[in-house]
C-alpha cells in the first residue's frame, strides 16, 4: 500500500522521502518545489528558481535520474490519493453552497488568488453621489 502524505507534505517529510531514495540535496530542493501545490503553474525556470538549481539539473534529475523519478513519483502517489478523498469530500460541500469549501478547492488545486475587499463610503459633504447625477441626468434627458 502507498504511503500516506498529506495534500501539501511538510519540508520535513520530503526530506525523509528524499533520505529514502539517497537523491541528493539539490534533487530535495527540488522536491519540496514540485510537492507544493501552489508551484504548478510556475514555469521550469521559476522552479529552478526556487530549488537553487540551473534549468540542465533540472533536466537531469526528472529525465536521468532514477532515484528522483522515484521519490516524485511515491511523492504524488503519496498525495494525489489523500488530494482526490479531500476533494471529494469539499465538492460535496461546495455542491451544498459553502464558499469557504470552493475556496479550499481552490487552493488545493493552486489556482486560489486571495484578493482585497475595499468599501467605500460618500459623505454628503462631499457633493452628489454618482447615483444622484445619473438620476438628474436622466431627467434632463426626458
Amino acid at each position: 500500500m502507498a504511503k500516506q502524505l498529506p495534500v501539501k507534505p511538510t519540508a520535513h517529510d520530503v526530506e525523509v522521502l528524499a533520505a529514502e531514495h539517497s537523491i541528493t540535496d539539490a534533487g530535495t530542493r527540488l522536491l519540496q518545489v514540485l510537492a507544493d501545490p501552489a508551484t504548478r503553474l510556475l514555469t521550469v525556470k521559476d522552479k529552478c528558481i526556487m530549488a537553487d538549481i540551473s534549468k540542465d539539473w533540472f533536466y537531469q534529475l526528472t529525465r536521468r535520474d532514477d532515484r528522483f523519478k522515484a521519490a516524485y513519483r511515491e511523492l504524488c502517489d503519496a498525495t494525489v490519493g489523500q488530494a482526490v478523498l479531500g476533494s471529494i469530500q469539499t465538492i460535496e460541500q461546495a455542491a451544498m453552497t459553502d464558499p469557504q469549501a470552493a475556496i479550499e478547492m481552490l487552493k488545493l488545486s493552486g489556482y486560489y488568488q486571495p484578493t482585497a475587499r475595499v468599501e467605500h463610503t460618500h459623505t454628503v459633504e462631499a457633493g452628489s453621489s454618482l447615483l444622484d447625477m445619473y438620476k438628474a441626468r436622466q431627467k434632463a434627458l426626458d
